[in-house]
């Protein structure tokens, strides 16, 4: 009997430690697929290399007027000037028949007055609807070139026209857009060579700088190094910053990581005409440890930029798997997706009557969820090296010309004349429009005495500046940059490894 009652107290000793270990492989097995990961605070600031962000630019106006008008008269054979093709007459009486010399050059002069004003009439009639449908066609590019998810309900105007209903929306905004063309400086001279690129964003046809993940999906992908390095600052180097200058028309600014893309729902910096913005940014950066390679994406809870969640991408980043999701999301709702998007074999390209059926659910696809606040289905994880940027300063200055002329010195040099507007702040913190700013030249400090040409003396101060010192009427300038550098950073690193869970002494 006591033999038994050991035996069966072994027994129950037994069960309970399969069943504790049992518990204790399931936590480890649980802790290792759920959580193996730990982020880490790094210190060492002194010895890293930061990554300087990168950045994007649209047009807020897209449309060259010279290549639409070109492709106006292409397409529609539609000219954009009014010719008025009047016929001139130049009836004279005959001299041999002197006698009814009077009434015949009565009659012609009538005939030819009345004719005049029938063709007259005619031809304005004409010109009118030439330029009324050179107009059309006119806002219609317009409205094609600047095509986001907020502008989409304008094409509901254009779903009965025949002649638009077949176009190739791609080509046609490749043929109409604005060609980049501006200055850009860096402050290393090895970096220099990168310039912007072509990207299509849910933004438009965008310029990239920078950028590792947009040039995968660039348009100018055959003009980019393959193995280019991405630009870098350290805690060394007080003068990290890029600057654009000479684009004669307003622009969106986005900046951000060099691994992302920015989407419709991400902030910019407007930049107008005459007008100077300079930003500053803090990073906070995220790296990651080589050991995270061995883990699943599900298992780290993120994704490294070459593990792409569909067949037809290259690459990945959250924005991008978010602009997916728009894109299949469109797909269901009206069969298409817009333009902007990387291009599959199974979702075609919306046309204008697709564009006009997306305007239905434009706000929807931007911020992914229904009327009602419930989160469309997009499971997106974070990147697993990423760069967060922080505002830091924003700065904006206007050039604002009331009056400019030339003066030639006695010495021949050619010197451009300012009459400034005075007002104050001179220069604007964040997006007020008020204040003006015109830089002095170095080492001028002197208001001459000058005259008009009407003769009369100018009423406000005027300065003496170089004329290569001044931006043109229309100039944008922006510069970002790295003036603050953050003394901490976030590593992504693995603590609990599959050793860890099999036991350390497998593997001694």
């Amino acid at each position: 009997m006591a033999v038994r009652r050991k035996r069966l107290v072994w027994l129950m000793v037994l069960a309970a430690s399969i069943y504790g270990a049992v518990i204790v492989m399931r936590d480890n097995w649980k802790h290792y697929n759920e959580n193996p990961t730990v982020i880490v605070i790094q210190k060492n600031y002194r010895e890293w290399n930061i990554t300087f962000p990168a950045a994007t630019f649209c047009f807020m106006n897209n449309l060259n007027r010279t290549r639409a008008k070109q492709f106006i008269y292409e397409t529609w054979n539609v000219e954009s000037n009014a010719k008025n093709k009047n016929a001139k007459e130049n009836v004279s009486p005959n001299k041999s028949n002197s006698f009814d010399s009077t009434q015949l050059m009565l009659s012609v002069t009538n005939a030819t007055t009345n004719s005049k004003t029938n063709n007259s009439n005619i031809n304005q009639t004409d010109d009118k609807e030439r330029i009324s449908k050179y107009r059309y066609y006119l806002n219609f590019l317009r409205n094609l070139v600047n095509t986001t998810y907020e502008t989409l309900n304008v094409f509901e105007q254009y779903t009965k026209d025949e002649t638009l209903l077949n176009l190739n929306i791609t080509k046609t905004i490749l043929r109409v857009m604005r060609v980049y063309n501006q200055n850009f400086s860096f402050y290393a001279k090895e970096f220099e060579d990168r310039q912007f690129f072509l990207t299509p964003m849910e933004m438009g046809m965008c310029y990239t700088h920078g950028g590792k993940l947009a040039d995968y999906i660039s348009l100018d992908r055959s003009k980019i190094k393959e193995t280019f390095q991405l630009s870098s600052c350290n805690f060394a180097n007080t003068l990290c910053y890029a600057k654009t200058e000479g684009t004669p028309s307003d622009v969106r600014y986005y900046i951000h990581s060099p691994y992302e893309i920015p989407d419709i729902s991400s902030p910019w910096f407007i930049v107008r005409k005459r007008t100077s913005r300079d930003v500053t940014f803090t990073i906070l950066e995220t790296t990651a440890s080589s050991d995270l390679y061995d883990l699943t994406p599900s298992q780290r809870k993120c994704r490294f930029m070459f593990e792409p969640t569909a067949p037809h991408m290259q690459v990945y980043s959250y924005n991008l798997c978010r602009m997916q999701c728009r894109k299949e999301i469109a797909f269901k709702l009206c069969g298409c997706a817009p333009y902007f998007y990387m291009k599959e074999d199974y979702i075609p390209v919306c046309g204008i009557r697709g564009l006009a059926c997306l305007s239905q659910y434009a706000q929807m696809l931007i911020l992914l969820k229904t009327d009602k606040g419930k989160h469309l289905q997009c499971t997106c994880l974070p990147q697993c090296i990423d760069q967060k940027y922080f505002l830091d300063k924003d700065v904006t200055s206007y050039w604002l010309i009331r009056n400019c002329f030339f003066l030639f010195s006695s010495t021949g040099e050619k010197t451009l004349r300012l009459e400034e507007k005075v007002s104050s702040p001179i220069e604007v913190d964040g997006a007020t429009d008020r204040g003006t700013r015109v830089p002095k030249a170095p080492g001028s400090n002197s208001s001459g005495k000058f005259f008009r040409k009407d003769g009369k003396k100018p009423s406000l101060e005027r300065e003496k500046y170089p004329s290569q010192l001044l931006p043109s009427l229309f100039n944008v300038r922006f510069r970002w940059a790295i003036e603050k550098y953050n003394k901490i950073r976030l590593q992504r690193d693995e603590i609990f490894s599959f050793e860890d869970l099999i036991g350390n002494e497998v593997f001694l």
